[in-house]
């Protein structure tokens, strides 16, 4: 019956182990990146203190918010790069936060040529983002990660 209506379902093509491979060395890049990036913010924050700059109230929010993100990030490079099975739903679940604050950031107006720069960048994230939610639920990813969808996903 099915055969004589042509029903067609769609399923990923299997992602041979070196095309895999070579995606983690890219995402694990860009999250090594990201922590040189937040280290050297620090860095200036650290100096900034030190020679006595008043630093406001929402300022400091914005950096507590963006140390934890650090925080996670350098996590989630160590997981990548011992392949924890813990590491998948860690990086889903920060892809998912993550979207959403990067989809915030881009609807929101811009005052100035610094936002549309961050709009710009904003979307390169949006697009990295939502790649590893498309990357990391793939059971072949899983498998090599020996993740079977115990803790959130499956």
């Amino acid at each position: 019956l099915l055969q004589a209506m042509r029903i067609k379902t769609y399923s990923k093509p299997i992602l041979p182990d070196a095309k895999i491979d070579k995606i983690l060395r890219i995402i694990k890049r860009i999250y090594f990146i990201f922590i040189i990036l937040g280290v050297l913010y620090y860095i200036g924050v650290l100096i900034s203190l030190i020679t006595g700059e008043v630093i406001d109230k929402t300022q400091r929010i914005y950096d507590l918010e963006g140390l934890i993100t650090l925080v996670v990030y350098v996590i989630i490079y160590i997981g990548l790069k011992i392949k924890k099975k813990w590491v998948i739903p860690l990086v889903l679940i920060g892809s998912s936060f993550s979207l959403i604050r990067t989809i915030i950031g881009i609807v929101v107006p811009s005052e100035n040529i610094e936002m549309v720069v961050h709009k710009f960048i904003s979307i390169f994230l949006l697009l990295f983002f939502g790649y590893q939610l498309s990357f990391f639920l793939r059971r072949e990813v899983k498998n090599l990660f020996n993740e079977q969808g115990v803790i959130f996903f499956q």
